[in-house]
């Protein structure tokens, strides 16, 4: 079954140029991120790779905008809060 499912997806890459395009773009980009957050894990302190994480995730320096995130605070919580 495994080795059909990757027929499958050779066969694809090599009929359709534009998805071949777009997933070994995909690829690049994961190889490229996983290994700026190998070599940040292996250099940086946990404070700047914290603070890493957080732009990351806030998409920090994007050109998109950032989305809020707004949590659902149970009703114990906000009493507790006046």
């Amino acid at each position: 079954m495994r080795l059909e499912k990757a027929a499958i997806i050779i066969r694809v890459l090599h009929e359709e140029p534009t998805f071949s395009e777009i997933f070994h773009s995909h690829l690049l980009t994961r190889t490229t991120l996983v290994e700026e957050d190998l070599v940040h894990q292996l250099f940086n302190s946990s404070e700047k790779r914290l603070a890493r994480a957080l732009l990351l995730l806030a998409n920090f320096g994007k050109e998109s905008r950032p989305e809020p995130v707004i949590a659902k605070v149970q009703n114990i919580f906000q009493i507790s809060l006046d």
